[in-house]
């Protein structure tokens, strides 16, 4: 979490838009993250309308996708501090945009089944893994570091326009053309992307390492989890996100499938119902510095959290499809966003912001491994709960376990915390603990 308040709005915005390093990288980003939305909604809608997937199944699908940030996501993490960082972002576009082709490939010779989706899930996922890993340690290169937290905000406002229009685009596109057609338009995303980054003219300097220098692989994923074990305040938000995310990944396996059986859906409707996840991400982005600036950072961050969670009891609400379950749906995909990307950006801002640049790979890969490996647990939970307990049961399951993630921030001293420099008189404190 970074203090917000040391950013002068003005300057800072200047000195960003006119650093065309940043400006590259901010276009990139954009179109990243159309084409990330694209896929996060469409290959679910393809499994379900298309290959008529079953909830177990769409376990196994979510569990695929994010599998690879179990199994590689340490190593990418010390892989991190050792190479230069933008061939991997591009070469990571390329395949996910390669990976994306096989599917119309695939349909067009009438051989698509729900194993191929498998595989093709588990080597996105591998491909986002190198990508998110090595992105984030990026950003503090091209930017001075005082100035993260205002990159850091203005890339979550265009992810978030993402999340508004990507969702109802994906959806109009499978109601007017077929789900595979539209991986043609996420494919285009990563290209254009991948091109973005490669008109990136900054130097990246990639620290010599020696014979002498060079250590076990082993110690230097120990520096990641070490480093997070001595900072109270990241150990706190790594908590609370590896129990949100396996609130978050068993509530969502099932919410599209809830959405399709019981209530009957079509694609475009179920965009636009995930449209005000994007929405509520945008006014979070926009707002989260005020927020910070009138009530204190860390008061900020335990109100969104809460405002988050929050979200989660009105599906339960839903019986149908009228217009006022609609409203509903929206209503909680809307507080879920403004929650979750407030408190995430001042997160992010606050680990970019301590950790050492030759440690922020491996820290951010050890916080990935942490908060992204629980997904493919909290996905094979949902879908076996979803066959065991029903969807609703599922669905009212994780919504307790939403309010269990966030009351773990309660513990801390977090609500003590109303600037960046609490957390520089605070991070001395050798206790673990919070």
């Amino acid at each position: 979490m970074s203090d917000m308040k040391i950013t002068a709005a003005s300057p800072q915005i200047q000195g960003l838009w006119g650093n065309q390093n940043f400006i590259k990288l901010w276009i990139s980003q954009t179109a990243s993250q159309f084409g990330a939305q694209i896929v996060l909604l469409g290959i679910p809608l393809l499994a379900v309308y298309t290959l008529q997937a079953t909830p177990v199944q769409m376990g196994y699908l979510r569990a695929a996708e994010y599998l690879p940030f179990l199994l590689f996501g340490l190593l990418a993490g010390v892989f991190s501090d050792r190479f230069a960082r933008k061939p991997i972002l591009v070469a990571s576009n390329l395949f996910r945009s390669a990976l994306l082709l096989l599917i119309p490939v695939l349909s067009f010779f009438h051989s698509f089944q729900f194993v191929h989706l498998l595989v093709i899930a588990f080597l996105f996922g591998i491909c986002t893994v190198l990508f998110d890993v090595f992105y984030v340690p990026y950003l503090p290169i091209l930017v001075q570091r005082e100035q993260l937290a205002d990159g850091n905000g203005k890339l979550q406002i265009s992810a978030s326009i993402a999340v508004i229009a990507g969702p109802g685009l994906t959806g109009l596109l499978m109601e007017l053309l077929s789900g595979t057609t539209t991986m043609l338009f996420s494919i285009l995303m990563f290209l254009c992307s991948a091109a973005s980054l490669l008109w990136i003219r900054h130097r990246e300097m990639v620290p010599v390492i020696t014979r002498t220098d060079k250590k076990k692989l082993s110690r230097e994923i120990q520096e990641g989890f070490a480093y997070i074990y001595r900072q109270p305040f990241i150990q706190t938000f790594t908590r609370c996100a590896v129990l949100w995310n396996l609130a978050w990944y068993s509530y969502i396996t099932v919410f599209i499938l809830f959405m399709t059986a019981n209530l009957h859906l079509k694609a475009a409707t179920t965009g636009f119902i995930f449209a005000f996840l994007g929405i509520g991400s945008l006014l979070g982005a926009l707002f989260s510095k005020q927020l910070a600036s009138r009530f204190g950072v860390g008061k900020a961050t335990l109100f969104t959290a809460v405002l988050a969670a929050a979200g989660s009891p009105f599906v339960l609400l839903v019986t149908g499809d009228s217009p006022l379950d609609i409203a509903l749906l929206s209503t909680g995909q809307l507080l879920f966003g403004l929650g979750t990307t407030s408190y995430n950006i001042h997160a992010t801002s606050l680990r970019q912001y301590i950790t050492p640049i030759e440690l922020q790979g491996k820290v951010n890969a050890t916080i990935r491994f942490l908060t992204w490996g629980i997904n493919p647990v909290g996905s094979l939970v949902g879908g076996f709960l979803g066959e065991c307990v029903g969807l609703v049961g599922t669905l009212a399951i994780s919504s307790i376990g939403f309010f269990i993630a966030v009351g773990s921030l309660f513990f801390s001293r977090l609500y003590r915390m109303n600037t960046l420099a609490d957390f520089d008189h605070s991070q001395s404190a050798t206790s673990p603990h919070t």
